[in-house]
């Protein structure tokens, strides 16, 4: 038994309907690693109508229909519910500019970060992996789910998503997305103010002081300011 077995009955109540439901992200990264998490993100083919129908009446009930997801409280828990997804063109090197909805899983996980954050896993505990995720991390490596410096671009968060995870869960960079970070070190600059804080909140609640002093390093390494 894991932590996560406290949710199956949401991707159970999925599957009841008809429908596709599988852990992914973070939740499952951590479980892994054999590492606590704070929540839970899930994948589904289910549309946002089933969602809301289903999970309305959960504690502090949330439907963005910007990112066509739901979130709620479950077991103490914060549940968060995105159907499968495309993405259109990025803007402002952050946010996709169309979100569409698809019932196919591998496109799904082809909008991923890196490998490790695009592993899912269904109420039997059956482990779907597209890119290889479990094996880089069993290799301790960080590497992108496409063309890295594609994937950088796109995204200029994901550079110091990189750069935390690194520290954080002792990684290595794979090479293509090293050389992509010392490309596109630069973009870092361009996201915003509340972004970034945001960020570094993110690595003081995760990192050790020793792995906090490393980050930084890494930022000089890199020639990015925060």
């Amino acid at each position: 038994m894991n932590a996560l077995d406290l949710y199956r009955d949401i991707l159970l109540s999925l599957n009841e309907h008809d429908y596709q439901a599988y852990f992914v992200g973070g939740c499952v990264r951590n479980v892994l690693f054999k590492r606590t998490f704070d929540d839970v993100d899930i994948a589904t083919d289910a549309p946002i109508e089933l969602l809301k129908k289903l999970f309305s009446n959960y504690d502090d009930f949330i439907c963005d229909k910007k990112f066509l997801n739901v979130s709620f409280t479950h077991q103490t828990r914060e549940i968060t519910i995105t159907p499968f997804r495309i993405e259109g063109e990025y803007i402002k090197y952050r946010y996709p500019s169309t979100v569409t909805p698809t019932d196919d899983i591998q496109l799904d996980a082809l909008r991923r970060d890196f490998t490790m954050n695009a592993i899912y896993i269904d109420a039997n505990n059956d482990i779907l992996d597209f890119f290889s995720g479990v094996e880089n991390i069993n290799e301790r490596r960080l590497v992108s789910v496409k063309n890295a410096d594609r994937s950088l671009s796109e995204d200029a968060l994901r550079i110091l998503r990189a750069l935390r995870f690194m520290v954080v869960y002792d990684l290595r960079l794979d090479d293509d997305l090293d050389d992509a970070i010392t490309t596109h070190a630069s973009l870092v600059h361009r996201l915003s103010r509340k972004t970034l804080d945001k960020e570094i909140r993110k690595l003081q609640e995760q990192a050790t002081r020793e792995q906090q002093t490393e980050y930084y390093k890494q930022l000089i390494k890199y020639n990015i300011k925060i």
